[in-house]
């Protein structure tokens, strides 16, 4: 019995010790979230001081910081809560800055490669 309460005895301190780690993580996380938050209005500036401006993507479950990045960004998409290379053929796909102009896709496409040209037909005269 002695030999159990001293492996018991152990164990709890094992238990007390890895709580106490978990907790430092979880204040450690805390912190870093604290951090992200303040830091968010940074981010956005450094993704506008870049030359390149093709996509974003940025991660957030904040609406309100989802439309500042759609508004502040200097790029030519946003994509919210998935990677900035996503893209699907009949979305407007292109960037600014150096990233280039114009955009993407197949609407886009036909678009640039269509020579746009009028007819205007008034009614015929049968008599002259």
């Amino acid at each position: 019995a002695d030999s159990r309460e001293r492996r018991g005895v152990k164990d709890l301190k094992s238990l007390i010790r890895l709580h106490k780690f978990l907790l430092d993580e979880k204040r450690r996380s805390l912190q870093d979230l604290e951090s992200l938050r303040v830091h968010f209005d940074t981010a956005l500036a450094r993704v506008n001081d870049s030359v390149f401006g093709l996509q974003a993507g940025v991660f957030t479950n904040q609406p309100d910081k989802a439309m500042r990045s759609f508004n502040q960004l200097e790029v030519g998409g946003v994509v919210i809560n998935d990677v900035p290379t996503f893209r699907v053929d009949n979305m407007p796909y292109g960037g600014v800055k150096d990233s280039g102009f114009g955009r993407e896709g197949l609407k886009y496409s036909i678009e640039e490669m269509t020579e746009i040209k009028l007819l205007i037909m008034n009614n015929y005269l049968d008599s002259i």
